[in-house]
């Protein structure tokens, strides 16, 4: 067993905002808070709640983990476990219920937060465990991890800054979309609450430990029907694919409750080597920004998606809402090749199929139409020329 710095009335005092840490200013290691970061002046325990009740229980789920990683994190053995397992993954994340396993005692320390934090509520679930077993929401399961996205370049001596997925509205909008809110600690251990965008953390050199979700089946290569997407087949050995354009843009759906969600496109082309690459230099595309109160809007982006493409290309592409803070998550299945993308949700992209009359008017190959297409899908439509 590790010692783990923990006395349970510090606990129910540090979640009322004081501050009863029991080493010296001079022991205790802050966090360095970056330039510029905003402190936030709205807690994000009022947002926890909404009416999606699997989405009310994933946010407190993090929430409450969060403030256990943050007395965790005293202990410089788990911190080391934890940036070193994530500097090892493709997703830069770390499990949760590995670190209980390694550390058993952590386990207590979840409980007594939970136990603090829910004492006047009503938790669905018998303990922590069976919390995060069930941790599931529109159809898919996920694993509870910490997500360190800055663990390439972060300074991992410093005391890490503590976020949540939790999205905050953003009143000064100087950080554009997906401010998420977090906390880091001053010298005497106050939590300082603070509005989180990508250009603070690209930033941070302080390592960042996000509570985000991964797909628990994280290996998983969905075939086209688990991810929808749009994929042109070969095309006839004459015919070359010339370059395409999204014209316009119409989203009826958001999975994004508030702030502004960033509407981002993936391409990736099988070239007649058989080998899958992507066509543009960087292969995520930057779309729009768009909120709930724009759904129904027509954008207008004339934003190009594929260059010229030799005979016998074959065209993958999906359009995804992109979090910067979450995991890597699957958006489709080009010829073997799983396309990934940060997104908080496994089905957050917004998937389009051209329609089958103009597919047919399209010489039969959809990525060689003469006329604009227009491309529809559940979540709203685009059109292509």
């Amino acid at each position: 067993m590790r010692t783990i710095y923990m006395v349970g009335i510090w606990l129910t005092l540090w979640l009322s905002g004081c501050s009863p840490w029991s080493v010296s200013s001079s022991q205790f290691p802050g966090t360095q808070i970056p330039p510029g970061v905003l402190l936030a002046t709205q807690s994000a325990v009022d947002l926890l709640q909404c009416p999606d009740t699997s989405l009310t229980i994933i946010q407190e789920t993090q929430y409450v983990a969060a403030l256990a990683m943050t007395e965790a994190a005293l202990d410089s053995t788990i911190r080391s476990f934890v940036h070193y397992w994530a500097s090892h993954t493709r997703s830069k994340s770390v499990g949760v219920e590995a670190i209980v396993a390694e550390f058993p005692d952590t386990e207590t320390m979840f409980e007594q937060v939970l136990d603090t934090f829910f004492a006047a509520a009503q938790w669905p679930y018998a303990n922590w465990h069976t919390t995060l077993n069930d941790l599931n929401h529109r159809g898919f399961l996920y694993d509870l991890v910490i997500h360190i996205p800055n663990i390439d370049q972060a300074d991992t001596s410093l005391f890490p800054v503590f976020g949540t997925e939790v999205p905050m509205p953003d009143p000064t909008e100087s950080l554009a979309a997906d401010v998420i809110w977090g906390w880091g600690l001053d010298s005497d251990g106050s939590r300082l609450p603070l509005f989180i965008g990508e250009s603070v953390a690209e930033n941070m050199v302080a390592p960042f430990w996000i509570m985000s979700l991964q797909i628990r089946d994280w290996d998983w290569n969905p075939q086209p029907s688990e991810v929808p997407m749009y994929w042109a087949g070969k095309n006839p050995a004459t015919s070359t694919l010339p370059p395409r354009v999204i014209q316009t843009l119409n989203l009826n759906a958001l999975q994004e409750e508030s702030g502004q969600a960033e509407i981002y496109g993936q391409v990736y082309a099988q070239l007649p080597d058989q080998l899958v690459y992507r066509v543009l230099q960087d292969p995520e595309q930057f779309l729009l920004n768009c909120s709930a109160t724009q759904m129904g809007q027509t954008h207008t982006l004339n934003k190009m998606i594929t260059p010229h493409l030799p005979p016998k290309s074959s065209i993958c592409l999906n359009v995804y809402e992109r979090d910067w803070y979450a995991t890597p998550k699957a958006i489709g299945n080009c010829h073997g090749f799983t396309m990934m993308a940060n997104m908080r949700f496994a089905d957050d992209w917004v998937a389009f199929e051209p329609s089958s009359q103009e597919v047919e008017e399209a010489l039969g190959e959809p990525w060689l139409f003469l006329q604009p297409v227009n491309f529809e899908g559940g979540k709203g439509n685009m059109m292509i020329n």
